[in-house]
Parts: structure tokens; C-alpha cells; sequence
């Protein structure tokens, strides 16, 4: 999760900001925040792990509501600026409505899965212990785990498939077939 809030900000940089994301092309900042995330996410883990569910669930929830409303912004935020740079035109540039319409989707996956989570989480002590762990955390939860996998996945889909050789070669034997068969 809160590698795709970094990946949201270096979207925003790139579309909102793009002087400053261009004159700043060290990948020593963005490795940099990465360590810092990932050692974040360790210690979340280790803490959960040893201190108990239970000992992180507020941070957790905070941490919940801070993604969702940063990717939420950042999201909004590169609409709004592909949106605005053709004000004046009837067309869109196809690469700029390429990207519009991903954006589109990346945001819908990110508020259809996180928003559950925020929605539940200040309603957390109006239910009992084993209703929350049992039923309500493992079924929002899932959910929300499901962003993890469908925004990889969705980006997967949406890459030029020239460059992955084994792609290549079957499609090159699928053609050779087709043309046998002909």
C-alpha cells in the first residue's frame, strides 16, 4: 500500500510538476524513499507480529486513511491536469488520453478497494472483538489486498509486448501456425 502512495506521487510529480520531476532525475531520492517505505513496512510487520494484532490496529488505520486520501489527491490531481491541457482543443492527444483513461481506472480501483477500510475503520469499537477479527477485518481486508494484485496486473496488460522475448517467440510460432494452416 504504501508503495502504491509512492508510485502515486511520482505520477503526480510527473504530470503536476513536471519541471520539477525533470530536473530531478537522481534515482538516489526515489531509492532513498523506497528504503525508507520498505523499512516502515518491516517494522509494521515485525511490531504486528510480535506485540500482537491488536497493538497496531490504530496506527493501521491511520496509515489507511492517509493512503487513501494521498492517492486519492494525487489521482484527482493528474486527471484535473490531463483534463485542463486540452481545454481549448476538441481532441485529446492520444498519448495524454491513453494515460487519462488509466488514471481513470487506477482511481476507481483504488476507491472500490480502500474505501471499505476507511469507511469501517471509526465504527471499529461498535463492534464486538470477534465480530471485528472474524468477519468484518478478514472480509474488508481481502478486499483492500485485492488493489495489491489488480493495479500490477492492469499495468502488466497495458505494456508494448515487443519486448518480452518469450512473448515474442510465441506469437511468432502462433503466426507460423496460422500461416501453415492457411
Amino acid at each position: 500500500m504504501l508503495l502504491q502512495v509512492c508510485i502515486c506521487m511520482d505520477r503526480y510529480m510527473a504530470v503536476v510538476h513536471p519541471i520539477l520531476f525533470t530536473g530531478n532525475r537522481d534515482n538516489k531520492i526515489r531509492f532513498g524513499i523506497s528504503a525508507v517505505v520498505w523499512g516502515l513496512i518491516l517494522a509494521y510487520a515485525l511490531t504486528k507480529s510480535i506485540l500482537g494484532v491488536m497493538s497496531v490496529n490504530e496506527l493501521f488505520s491511520g496509515l489507511i486513511l492517509f493512503s487513501f486520501a494521498l492517492m486519492v489527491f494525487c489521482n484527482l490531481s493528474v486527471i484535473w491536469a490531463l483534463r485542463r491541457c486540452v481545454a481549448g482543443k476538441e481532441e485529446m492527444h492520444p498519448v495524454k488520453r491513453k494515460a487519462f483513461k488509466m488514471v481513470l481506472i487506477i482511481l476507481a480501483i483504488i476507491v472500490s478497494n480502500y474505501l471499505p477500510p476507511v469507511a469501517l475503520m471509526p465504527f471499529v469499537s461498535y463492534y464486538s472483538f470477534v465480530a471485528f477479527r472474524c468477519q468484518i477485518s478478514i472480509s474488508v481486508f481481502s478486499i483492500m489486498d485485492l488493489s495489491c494484485s489488480i493495479e500490477p496486473l492492469l499495468y502488466i496488460t497495458k505494456m508494448d509486448r515487443g519486448d518480452a522475448r518469450c512473448c515474442g517467440r510465441c506469437l511468432h510460432r502462433r503466426k507460423k501456425e496460422e500461416e501453415g494452416k492457411v
